[in-house]
């Protein structure tokens, strides 16, 4: 069988309802028990906003539209890409596999919850003090933003 999955590449989700952020709680790995933005890996011949939207809506339910880059972190095997992303409809619900539990929280209550991860955590303060995104520009080639996308290029 063929993996569709490409474990180098990840993408998460900082969903706002108002003034919720949509988190999850882990249930394995390195963040077992611990509140973080929904995410994952993306598929091979998957753009990172594709997986992201998609990663969302397996995870939680919500359906979300992403709105800007908030930053990236590099590795030297691997990437991740964190985006901030409009709330569009649904109503948040354990996946009961990766997460047991999918929930809008008070952002001012979410970056002091004792269990939420380091690099959630720091987006969330990031998000409560203005967000500094890098903007999607409307430029892509091809017949649709499947092929390549603009990030950045601020104008002074």
């Amino acid at each position: 069988m063929e993996q569709n999955n490409n474990w180098s590449w990840g993408v998460g989700g900082i969903v706002l309802r108002g003034n919720d952020i949509l988190l999850v709680r882990h249930t394995y790995g390195a963040a077992k028990g611990q509140l973080l933005i929904p995410g994952g890996h993306v598929k091979n011949g998957e753009m990172p906003e594709a997986a992201v939207v998609r990663e969302v809506l397996e995870e939680t339910g919500v359906t979300a539209a992403v709105k800007d880059l908030i930053g990236i972190r590099f590795q030297i095997k691997n990437w991740y890409a964190m985006f901030l992303l409009d709330y569009v409809s649904g109503e948040p619900k354990s996946d009961r596999d990766e997460n047991d539990f999918a929930g809008f929280i008070p952002l001012a209550e979410a970056v002091q919850h004792k269990d939420m991860t380091k690099l959630s955590r720091l987006l969330v303060e990031t998000v409560m003090s203005g967000v500094n995104a890098i903007p999607l520009h409307d430029y892509y080639s091809g017949e649709n933003r499947s092929e390549y996308m603009l990030y950045g290029l601020q104008g002074r």
